[in-house]
């Protein structure tokens, strides 16, 4: 199975107003790989390393880098140096960083807020909280 995540965006603007996700089932063509290189005595050696039991590991999604971008952005505006954890922040300065994300549009994507808890090592509904208390 192999995937891919595009965001769409409006014409000259950053913000993302939606996901498009494509997923494609690739294993016949993988058996027809793996046959061919059987018939032909190809051996790689990527195909000697991997099997088919071993888990995959998925590392980042296009949202959980574009956070992760948008996080380091801010805090570099703060002053902080790149390498800060986020999740070292105080309650006022994790508050900044939730209103720079939300001026990013970082909310308006299906499971930001999730994934700004985890990055900010605080409860979804403190991130909800930060953001009722920017409305005020």
């Amino acid at each position: 199975m192999r995937s891919a995540t595009y965001f769409i965006k409006e014409n000259g603007k950053e913000v993302p107003v939606g996901m498009l996700c494509v997923n494609v089932n690739i294993s016949d063509l993988e058996y027809l790989t793996s046959t061919i290189k059987r018939i032909l005595g190809i051996k790689d050696e990527k195909d000697i390393e991997f099997k088919m039991d071993n888990p995959v590991e998925i590392l980042s999604s296009p949202l959980e880098e574009m956070i992760d971008m948008y996080i380091k952005e801010s805090l570099e505006k703060m002053g902080f140096p790149s390498y800060f954890l986020a999740e070292r922040l105080n309650v006022d300065e994790k508050i900044k960083v939730v209103k720079y994300l939300q001026e990013k549009g970082t909310f308006k994507v299906k499971g930001a807020i999730v994934l700004v808890a985890e990055k900010l090592a605080v409860s979804e509904p403190t991130v909800y909280r930060y953001l009722k208390k920017m409305e005020k």
